[in-house]
């Protein structure tokens, strides 16, 4: 049942996603000894709710809770999710990007993610999914691909594109020369290398997208363009039924408010 359930779950999202919901959900059917019941349930969440973060056992309910509710147990509603926890938005600032540049010194391919993520404002993911066949040089352009068939997959479940500097595309072009182009299915930035890589580092991959944020906001860039641009979940009624934009005006927009 957890098997059909988790390749039901896998349908539109990233691989990252799935392996952490059937973690969740892994834990608290061995915790229960794989006999699920109203009040085992209760006691693994108030386990949780004692000795782990908000955030987590905010996740953690929300994924169980689904899956309750996908065996059909009635009980499942009778449990309360938790109240949503108050986010603090990370703030990053353009020392900390210049001192992670400056502790990237010689990695070209490092380099290059940070100027990109902080350029176009990619998620981590997408960044991560990236393959070279992704990336047109010469317009600028980055395509974020929803093919999950092929590892790659959006939040919204939609394909989209993003664009970036010219200074970023000659750190591409230094990287791309070393990258091996022979085998096109492997991925610009792999994963797990690169969060390796960010471990000590000033900043983590996805601060590159608050910074692109922050920075379209300090250059009083239109909301809407933004949202279609980072590929926002949530997007306005105006964003979603009225703003049309053609990927000329969205790419003009762009080259107005990107001055650095």
């Amino acid at each position: 049942m957890l098997n059909t359930y988790l390749q039901n779950r896998a349908l539109g999202v990233s691989t990252g996603h799935v392996y952490e919901v059937k973690r969740f959900l892994f834990k608290f059917l061995s915790a229960t000894n794989w006999r699920v019941d109203f009040n085992s349930t209760l006691d693994y969440l108030n386990n949780i709710r004692v000795n782990k973060s908000q955030a987590y056992y905010s996740k953690q309910t929300f994924q169980i809770i689904k899956f309750l509710n996908y065996l059909d147990l009635p009980w499942a509603k009778k449990i309360e999710r938790p109240q949503p926890v108050h986010y603090q938005p990370i703030k990053v600032s353009d020392e900390q990007v210049k001192d992670a540049i400056a502790y990237f010194k010689g990695d070209n391919q490092t380099i290059a993610l940070i100027h990109l993520g902080c350029d176009s404002g990619l998620r981590a993911e997408e960044l991560y999914q990236l393959k070279i066949e992704n990336i047109d040089l010469g317009n600028r352009t980055v395509y974020v691909k929803h093919d999950p068939k092929n590892g790659q997959s959006t939040k919204t479940g939609v394909s989209r594109q993003s664009f970036f500097t010219g200074k970023t595309a000659k750190l591409l072009t230094i990287y791309f020369e070393s990258f091996n182009k022979q085998n096109r299915k492997r991925h610009l930035f792999n994963k797990i290398t690169m969060e390796r890589k960010f471990r000590q580092s000033p900043i983590r991959c996805k601060m590159t997208r608050h910074v692109f944020s922050s920075r379209w906001e300090r250059a009083l860039g239109p909301s809407g363009a933004k949202a279609v641009l980072m590929g926002h979940s949530n997007k306005t009624v105006d964003c979603s039924h009225y703003l049309s934009l053609t990927t000329e005006e969205l790419h003009n927009i762009y080259d107005q408010v990107i001055k650095w």
